[in-house]
């Protein structure tokens, strides 16, 4: 009512199924977190739990945490709690689903009004979104195609086929990801990456203060916020989102390096994803798979040499064959042992 919505979330409460310090949860913490692919889920628990007891499954009762929402028609954030129920859910939609009910005539699996009802509360919180300034990527899926011979034969989106006969990745994180599309395994660690966004300022910082003694960088953007970041958080994770005590050591190393930035507010923290080789350098050339060449691995520095790195990895894909300065980059270096040793290079820590 009054041009806004009542809005109830509802997700399996795993914790009722799953008691601290037991088995599951002792497995559990191994893996951290689900990871979704384009074409498949790798749960954290065993699929067997997480399709069933701890999912949200139609006509049957499940335990659920519930936030209970009241969202205004400008997207604002009325009264709200959270608590535990019981949920019996009428249907499990995928998207293309949802979008048929939306776009109608076809037969839906729910009325067509609650879907409607749904679309409404997303035009107000997108609204919201876009008054924030918030950063959207709207990047179609895609999937190395191999031909029966396993050379690479082109890329596979959302939006259709890109064929060709060679492909270069070249990725911040997630290369283990791409690589296993053409069963290529990697010798890479990927690891959550964190920065902080304050409230805007006055320009005091016309350049990039590093530090290595106390760990943290500082910038300020146009706008005026300062941008701060510091090192990796020491897991392996493809989850977006960080550890607390990183963000802890990198306010108190800001506050270090100066004092007055402890009156400062933050306004936004994030996560990304960085790859990390076990001598911190990166990959850069050719693989085992023909027509297959990668560039990453470069863990938190790689900006620095993403020039260089892109004109002999041009080389490298047009002459199917490493550049002189790129060829002890390889991937054959972690056969042989000849290893590039860098981790004092990038002024942070890998």
């Amino acid at each position: 009512g009054d041009g806004g919505w009542r809005l109830r979330v509802a997700i399996a409460d795993v914790a009722w199924y799953v008691r601290p310090g037991d088995a599951l949860d002792r497995c559990a913490r191994k893996r951290g977190n689900s990871v979704y692919f384009p074409d498949r889920v790798v749960p954290m628990l065993p699929e067997e739990l997480s399709n069933g007891w701890c999912s949200l499954v139609p006509n049957e009762d499940r335990s659920c945490l519930v936030a209970d929402l009241t969202i205004g028609a400008d997207g604002s954030l009325g009264r709200h709690r959270f608590g535990r129920a019981l949920i019996r859910s009428v249907a499990r939609l995928t998207y293309s689903q949802v979008q048929a009910t939306r776009d109608g005539p076809a037969e839906a699996a729910v009325p067509g009004d609650r879907i409607d009802a749904l679309y409404g509360a997303y035009g107000a919180l997108a609204l919201a979104r876009r008054r924030r300034g918030v950063l959207e990527l709207e990047l179609p899926e895609r999937r190395v195609v191999l031909d029966d011979g396993g050379r690479v034969t082109g890329v596979e989106t959302t939006k259709g086929l890109i064929k060709a006969g060679k492909v270069g990745v070249v990725v911040a994180g997630h290369a283990s990801v791409l690589a296993e599309m053409v069963g290529l395994r990697l010798p890479i660690e990927s690891h959550p990456l964190q920065a902080l966004v304050s409230e805007p300022i006055k320009p005091v910082l016309d350049t990039v203060v590093m530090s290595a003694a106390v760990h943290v960088y500082l910038s300020q953007s146009d706008k005026g916020e300062l941008v701060l970041g510091a090192g990796i958080d020491s897991y392996n994770s493809y989850a977006q989102r960080g550890s607390l005590p990183i963000i802890e050591h990198m306010l108190a190393a800001c506050v270090d390096l100066f004092p007055i930035t402890s009156r400062l507010r933050m306004l936004r923290q994030w996560a990304g994803i960085v790859d990390v080789c076990p001598d911190a350098s990166p990959i850069v050339g050719k693989t085992p798979v023909e027509g297959f060449y990668v560039n990453f691995g470069w863990g938190t520095g790689g900006f620095k040499a993403t020039p260089g790195s892109g004109w002999v990895f041009a080389y490298t894909i047009a002459q199917d064959r490493p550049h002189p300065l790129n060829e002890p980059f390889s991937l054959e270096r972690f056969h042989t042992g000849y290893l590039v040793d860098e981790h004092g290079a990038a002024g942070v820590a890998h």
